[in-house]
């Protein structure tokens, strides 16, 4: 079980002694690149070992504590996307940030120089402020000319400075952008066996609410629970959450001059001729709106469609999913792995992963967290 199982054990054994918030941090990485794995890469089998994810360990007999499944379950199906391709977000130990300052938290948690037990700070990125191909990639994934040759690789986190950000009080998302871009998309999946991401529609639902908001503008949108009930092309455009009707060129003719009502729309009259119309989301009574429901705050959610299909981390392989002439990105099917569509998880959680693990992890200190191997950008090709 991805959400109950799988995710709160990656974060116990590859960062469970961090706060709350970096825990969370840990959880949308662990399940992105688990996506990319299943998704990208077309992986069935998901290692039990730095080189892909440690899922359970020694050190932690009895499992995922509280917390661990508190992250998990705050963060339920979220991963990260970027230009509507999964990231391989790559994390490692990285360098222990030797003066945390609060005045300072994004600034004083990166390496500066810090102890580096696992030899892993060199491929962490920083990346706040950053987009597009401005970002720094990681070499721990295939690096193109141009960036969006791998839109999966969009940086590596540092662990240990994730932790760093959080005792000082910085939430996962913006931990998340820090590392990986400010364009880094954190997006929801229906967090089931197969992981099917939601729709582009029903994400804007899940962030506005219940109502009825222009999607774009020649888009209207109702939405009920978290998801979109009805999505509605606007030949003259969309306006505070409903259809632009045009009213009747002759309605004021014979009106006085006032506020009038045309159907769900309030219509100005000023000497026979309309000066004004205005769409009442919620019907209109006595020359005046009724009391409206909230409105979209603007923001186009599918905007322009990105570029067409990537290639895996190797450069080669299976590709992402066609962005649609919509915009919206398709529906990522089912996983081709086994057990009704769940990826399996492989290898001995106490034998030979455990030496990689010494390299890795730097179990000895609290301090230290596990990281992946370079093996992690560079998984087996499937069959072509």
């Amino acid at each position: 079980d991805i959400e109950n199982d799988y995710i709160p054990g990656v974060v116990a054994c590859e960062n469970g002694g961090a706060p709350l918030e970096a825990l969370k941090a840990q959880a949308v990485q662990a399940r992105s690149f688990l996506y990319y794995k299943l998704f990208v890469a077309g992986q069935t089998t998901i290692r039990n070992s730095t080189a892909d994810q440690v899922y359970s360990c020694s050190y932690r007999p009895n499992g995922p504590a509280a917390i661990h499944r508190q992250a998990a379950d705050e963060t339920k199906a979220q991963y990260l996307t970027w230009e509507n391709s999964i990231v391989a977000s790559f994390y490692v130990a990285g360098a222990i940030p030797p003066n945390p300052n609060a005045a300072d938290p994004f600034g004083s948690c990166m390496g500066n120089g810090g102890s580096d037990p696992t030899s892993t700070q060199r491929w962490v990125t920083y990346n706040r402020g950053k987009t597009g191909c401005d970002i720094d990639l990681t070499d721990l994934g295939f690096v193109p000319a141009d960036c969006r040759g791998n839109p999966h690789n969009r940086g590596c986190a540092s662990q240990n400075g994730e932790a760093c950000l959080a005792g000082l009080g910085i939430g996962y998302e913006d931990m998340l952008k820090a590392h990986y871009g400010d364009d880094i998309v954190v997006a929801t999946g229906d967090g089931r066996c197969g992981a099917t991401p939601v729709s582009a529609e029903d994400q804007f639902c899940i962030d506005n609410g219940d109502g009825s908001f222009c999607f774009d503008a020649l888009n209207r949108i109702d939405c009920a629970g978290g998801a979109a009930s009805l999505v509605e092309a606007c030949d003259d455009g969309c306006g505070e959450g409903a259809c632009v009707v045009p009213p009747d060129p002759t309605f004021c003719t014979g009106q006085p001059d006032g506020a009038l009502c045309d159907g769900a729309s309030l219509v100005v009259c000023s000497a026979a001729t309309i000066s004004m119309t205005q769409i009442c989301p919620n019907g209109c009574a006595g020359g005046a709106c009724n009391a409206q429901t909230p409105v979209n705050n603007g923001t186009t959610v599918n905007g322009d469609p990105g570029p067409g299909p990537g290639t895996n981390n190797n450069g080669t392989g299976p590709t992402t999913p066609a962005v649609g002439n919509d915009g919206v990105p398709p529906v990522v099917g089912p996983s081709p792995g086994l057990s009704g569509g769940c990826g399996t998880v492989s290898g001995d959680p106490t034998g030979a992963w455990w030496l990689l693990a010494l390299v890795f992890s730097g179990i000895g200190s609290s301090r230290r967290r596990a990281s992946r191997s370079r093996d992690r950008a560079n998984p087996p090709l499937p069959p072509a």
